[in-house]
């Protein structure tokens, strides 16, 4: 508590407290005479009063458990969810939650049930995977409202979606989101002619990387130069950019989502030029920064701006067969995968060298069938002798 004298000759007298479940601070005052042991005891007892006055009002439909809205004890359960989250993650999750708080925020969180639940996701224009994933938070949430003993059953572990058939056209979709070595060979042609500043240089020199390295773009953007190690051909990944709660320039960094991203790996001679061009230039440039994948203003790249240029690039090349639109930083993960695999690299080796943790993640990739792939099939049938 501290006092402040006013012009009146009286005294106003300050309290602040935390609210945690809005993880704000407030403040409640009071005026008094004198400033007297008795007018600051007195001066406590006014402003304690106005702090429990406060949570009664901000809080009083969650002291009676058939009023609790879902607003309420989906902050609280924010707050539980943020320390056990990376930001990242947490920021991600929210987006998903968003459109779910929106329609039962104000709602009775006893009204809730299966019935509405599973109406409300499959009314959703989202994808299956889309409407699977915040399926997943929402038995999270729910699960945790159970514990709590907000509810006595989670209405979530009733709730079915549709089964998902995936049409031919989506199969071929899927099949084409890689680029082999002469598709990426065309691209970068196509790229470095059209592409003459220092500036698209550096995005298109980053790209290649990640073809040649199959790194997410948060971990090559997180690449230090003490990660680096040129004369053994090594690059150490222990960290990942988070670009989801601030911006990539503010170069915040955290752990990876799981033990199995972080790794060393094997990278080739073009992947130490490219490493070379960035470190010469970043001096040139007086660039004061661990950093190695900065822009032309010695930030690290942005992603939408990656994207962008990525999707309009992609436009200009016109590969066959080749969507635009498909264009993605992770695009070159897949490819690399996809390249491994023709190179006939066992699964679990990819695994180690991309940092998967789960085998379907990388056999879902694996599977995308090359044409050398083909050949070489066919070739390995026409030697069958009976």
């Amino acid at each position: 508590m501290f006092i402040k004298p006013l012009a009146s000759g009286k005294f106003r007298y300050y309290l602040k407290f935390y609210d945690d479940k809005k993880e704000i601070w407030k403040q409640v005052s009071c005026t008094m005479n004198t400033r007297s042991r008795e007018a600051k005891r007195e001066a406590e007892k006014r402003l304690s009063k106005k702090i429990d006055n406060y949570f009664e009002n901000e809080y009083s439909l969650i002291l009676d458990s058939n009023k609790i809205k879902v607003k309420y004890v989906y902050e609280e359960w924010q707050s539980y969810r943020k320390q056990e989250l990376r930001s990242s993650t947490w920021v991600v999750e929210n987006e998903y939650m968003r459109k779910f708080l929106n329609e039962f925020g104000n709602m009775n969180l006893k009204n809730i049930n299966s019935q509405s639940l599973q109406k409300f996701l499959i009314s959703l224009n989202w994808t299956h995977k889309s409407k699977k994933t915040l399926k997943s938070r929402l038995n999270i949430f729910f699960r945790y409202c159970k514990n709590m003993g907000y509810l006595e059953e989670n209405p979530v572990s009733s709730v079915i979606l549709p089964r998902y058939t995936q049409t031919i056209e989506e199969y071929e979709k899927k099949q084409k989101k890689f680029l082999s070595k002469e598709e990426m060979s065309l691209f970068l042609k196509s790229m470095n002619k059209a592409c003459l500043d220092v500036r698209q240089k550096r995005m298109i020199l980053l790209f290649e990387f990640l073809f040649l390295t199959g790194l997410r773009i948060g971990e090559a953007l997180a690449l230090s130069w003490e990660n680096v190690n040129l004369a053994e051909n090594i690059i150490h990944i222990k960290y990942n950019l988070d670009y989801h709660s601030v911006r990539a320039k503010e170069k915040k960094l955290s752990l990876p989502k799981t033990a199995d991203s972080i790794r060393k790996i094997f990278i080739n001679e073009r992947c130490i030029e490219i490493l070379v061009w960035y470190q010469t230039e970043n001096q040139l440039n007086n660039f004061d920064s661990e950093f190695i994948f900065l822009n032309s203003k010695g930030n690290l790249h942005a992603l939408n701006s990656l994207t962008v240029f990525l999707k309009r690039q992609a436009t200009i090349a016109k590969i066959p067969n080749k969507n635009p639109r498909d264009f993605s930083t992770h695009l070159f993960r897949h490819s690399h995968i996809s390249l491994l695999a023709e190179m006939g690299l066992p699964v679990k080796t990819i695994m180690q060298r991309v940092g998967h943790k789960d085998e379907k993640t990388t056999l879902q990739i694996y599977t995308h069938v090359t044409q050398s792939m083909n050949e070489d099939t066919l070739e390995k049938l026409n030697e069958i002798k009976l």
